[in-house]
């Protein structure tokens, strides 16, 4: 490897360590309260550094939630050969998410944190976040509605649905609730519904 790819290496290093350590910095005193000299401190780094990194509190986040929304989607269909039904889509989805969840908690706690607040108190990240978001979500789309529309379910109402308990699951084990408690009962109960439809 030359300095210069070392180099290249070292700085995307230093940036993965500031939106770990801001993750973690945001996550326990939340987004409000954190500051810059905080997550330089917990980073080990100079303020300058951080600067040189983000100019701000804010760009921290929003680089923070970018890496978030990758994180949450990361993986969830790798095998998509095995998605025969309705409800595989939705287990998929469920298990998928939890998964990743489990890897870093702090990174879901500040993506809810920032979806709870008022919308404009964080425009840009949310507009990153929308963007990620809806990109996955016409890969979904394209992956799913052959298999819903075979089974005569409307796949819009369909995925909203499963992602709104997808994001209700994220929410309260943001919260401390038992994410395998959480898991188990969402998938019993889309089993349910899904085993009496007509």
């Amino acid at each position: 490897m030359g300095v210069s790819e070392r180099r290249l290496q070292e700085r995307e290093q230093r940036r993965h360590t500031i939106v770990d350590t801001a993750l973690q910095v945001f996550s326990e005193q939340g987004i409000k309260d954190a500051t810059i000299d905080e997550i330089a401190n917990r980073a080990e780094l100079g303020k300058g550094t951080i600067y040189y990194y983000f100019s701000s509190k804010e760009e921290i986040l929003e680089g923070a939630i970018e890496a978030t929304v990758d994180a949450h989607f990361e993986g969830l269909f790798e095998r998509t050969d095995q998605l025969k039904t309705p409800y595989d889509i939705a287990e998929a989805l469920l298990v998928g998410c939890v998964n990743n969840f489990r890897k870093n908690p702090a990174m879901f706690k500040v993506l809810y944190m920032v979806l709870t607040e008022p919308r404009n108190a964080h425009p840009g990240v949310l507009k990153g976040f929308v963007r990620r978001h809806m990109t996955w979500l016409d890969d979904l789309k394209a992956l799913a509605v052959p298999i819903l529309e075979a089974h005569d379910l409307e796949p819009s109402p369909f995925l909203h649905f499963v992602g709104t308990h997808v994001h209700g699951i994220m929410v309260l084990a943001s919260s401390g609730r038992s994410v395998d408690g959480l898991l188990n009962d969402s998938l019993i109960a889309l089993k349910s519904i899904l085993d009496k439809k007509p």
